[in-house]
């Protein structure tokens, strides 16, 4: 069995489903699903609360389970090599431990410790090498596992309608490392696409939404989306990937957008100083 220890945004949720999904399909073994860290990180009243959104796709069956306690063990062990093992299924397995700073770099030789009894994977995971043999079964996957409510739908057909581009700011903990992108970046893609698309219309999607109305309320050609949902992130997100083009930040959120985006023509721009292979697509613009 491959245990896929689930952890952080949504982003990085989908990056760790789609690599250990895929490794499981590899060495045909079963896919079980850890989310104890979403309890372990909400108890301690962070301001960014995390939950588990893989349970609102369409996800192939698999177990799940959560044992609060046991993310802080996942988390020592990382930091001792000699600890790197785990119970999984009854069976003592390798607890198999990314190399955090390098997360976006294709590091499949730590896998060649799992053997026939499986492993435990924690890590980010972010290459599209882990998955790329199985990305039409993903695809399929990651859509709504739900009813989508009148809102979306009725947002989705507008956007369906227009030459519409994703625009995704993020901010929140961004803007505290430092990673955020200013006005300067987002504005410089939308007039870039002015130039090449035939009246585009600009939907925002943002954790800081006071902030973007503030920079755009004035700007006729674009919309921020503020559904009032119960699935509202994934409602945005899905929202965001169905536009014809896209502008995204340097965010795991607005690159699954972007990657799952089906438009054959679509615009894809990304920051110039986004780090990682999955930001280097020849078909991508950097600004």
């Amino acid at each position: 069995m491959i245990r896929a220890i689930i952890q952080a945004g949504f982003g990085n949720q989908l990056f760790q489903y789609a690599t250990c999904y895929s490794l499981a399909k590899e060495l045909g073994q079963e896919l079980q699903l850890d989310i104890s860290f979403f309890d372990d990180f909400n108890r301690k009243e962070r301001d960014n609360g995390r939950i588990n959104n893989l349970d609102k796709l369409n996800i192939d069956s698999c177990s799940v389970i959560n044992f609060p306690e046991s993310y802080w063990l996942y988390r020592l062990k990382q930091k001792l090599p000699f600890l790197r093992f785990s119970f999984v299924d009854g069976r003592l397995v390798p607890l198999v431990c990314e190399d955090i700073p390098n997360c976006r770099e294709f590091q499949s030789h730590l896998f060649r410790s799992i053997g026939k009894r499986g492993a435990a994977v924690l890590g980010f995971w972010q290459n599209t090498k882990y998955f790329d043999k199985y990305i039409l079964e993903l695809k399929r996957q990651f859509t709504p596992g739900y009813q989508l409510e009148d809102e979306v739908l009725q947002l989705h057909d507008v956007i369906d309608s227009e030459q519409s581009v994703g625009v995704h700011i993020r901010r929140g903990d961004f803007v505290k490392l430092g990673w955020s992108k200013g006005t300067e970046y987002y504005n410089k893609g939308m007039d870039f696409l002015r130039k090449y698309l035939d009246k585009p219309h600009f939907y925002i999607v943002t954790d800081d939404v006071d902030w973007a109305q503030n920079q755009y309320k004035n700007v006729d050609d674009a919309t921020i989306i503020n559904v009032h949902t119960t699935n509202k992130d994934i409602d945005e997100f899905f929202l965001l990937s169905t536009c014809r083009h896209q502008i995204i930040s340097e965010s795991t959120f607005g690159w699954w957008a972007a990657y799952l985006n089906t438009n054959k023509e679509k615009y894809v721009i990304v920051p110039k100083t986004a780090k990682g292979q999955i930001f280097n697509n020849k078909e991508w613009i950097k600004i």
